[in-house]
């Protein structure tokens, strides 16, 4: 059995829709496969947590037939997509308190954190999700493999703003199972779900918070990195103890190969502006509470020129390099 815990930093707009009322809902879900193998527990926001989705949708396809079940404080959010699959079950658990999260019966655990957007002091409520998280591995006889979803640079404890959830949840897992995994990605393609909306409209145009305009930066496939993490969960085969991957798509991308892209898919111009670091935080201020603005700020400026970020840009052999290319996800957006 498996077990994913979900929290992924989107963009912009897509970033904050994520975010807004992200207690009102928390995900378990696990699978199982004949011998009870193999379970998979996952616990996300309402309105979609892509990563958590695309690895269920990933498991639930797997030629294993695993079993899933899914904890949440409603079950009735859960998608209809899973639950019209005889091989998903809904149940309600809650993170925050610990109530309800069981993951006897599973092998691995896939946690991806939410973030903390209701005031709690971020430090308390990575420990005390994290120690519901660990003693429901410990409280189980089956489950030995931990997946924790992270953030690029969340290696760092400071210059990177609302990722240092992500900092702290990976240091207080660390040693929740006998096989601890850490991924850890940047950005998803699909932040520019707006993009490609207003690229489509009668003037067409996108705004990005990455600047200069041919500055790269790693980008992936949330689908891509859904199908990696199932087929980590459902590996029979020995891991080291904690072992740490970067997930970055097969080249760096900058707004100008979105820009390029985005005219390709709608045969014309597209108007582009950048938000240079002085102008982050007036342009957070108008997405998010704020007493986060400056952590919105710090995140986003930690992956531009100088930022603390930076180092980890290169490919190397802690790095898995997944297959889609930008084109190919911004066309499904595109419908």
């Amino acid at each position: 059995m498996c077990t994913l815990l979900t929290n992924s930093v989107e963009h912009s707009n897509e970033l904050m829709r994520q975010l807004r009322n992200v207690t009102s809902l928390v995900v378990q879900s696990s699978i199982s496969v004949p011998r009870k193998k193999n379970a998979f527990s996952y616990l996300c926001h309402p309105r979609k947590y892509p990563a958590g989705e695309a690895a269920i949708r990933a498991l639930l396809a797997s030629a294993q037939n695993p079993h899933v079940r899914a904890f949440y404080r409603d079950p009735s959010k859960a998608p209809a997509e899973f639950k019209e699959n005889s091989r998903f079950t809904a149940l309600q658990a809650d993170v925050g308190s610990g109530s309800g999260i069981d993951f006897e019966g599973s092998d691995a655990v896939f946690y991806i954190p939410p973030p903390a957007m209701d005031g709690t002091d971020v430090e308390v409520f990575a420990k005390k999700s994290s120690d519901a998280i660990k003693s429901a591995i410990k409280a189980s006889s089956t489950d030995k493999r931990l997946l924790v979803l992270s953030a690029i640079a969340a290696q760092n404890d400071h210059g990177i703003g609302v990722l240092r959830l992500n900092h702290l949840t990976d240091k207080f897992l660390a040693s929740a199972a006998d096989e601890v995994t850490v991924v850890r990605p940047c950005l998803f393609y699909h932040m520019w779900a707006d993009a490609v909306r207003t690229a489509k409209q009668d003037s067409p145009s996108f705004v990005s918070t990455i600047h200069p305009a041919d500055w790269r930066v790693p980008m992936v496939s949330v689908r891509d990195l859904g199908e990696w993490s199932a087929k980590q969960l459902l590996d029979d085969s020995k891991h080291p103890p904690l072992q740490t991957f970067k997930f970055y798509g097969p080249r760096l991308v900058s707004p100008n190969d979105v820009k390029r892209d985005l005219e390709t898919i709608v045969g014309k111009e597209v108007s582009m502006t950048t938000i240079p670091p002085e102008k982050q935080a007036e342009f957070w201020a108008e997405l998010v509470p704020q007493e986060y603005v400056q952590d919105f700020v710090e995140y986003q400026t930690c992956q531009l020129p100088g930022g603390v970020a930076v180092p980890d840009f290169v490919y190397d052999e802690h790095t898995v390099r997944a297959n889609t290319e930008l084109l190919e996800e911004l066309r499904e957006l595109a419908g």
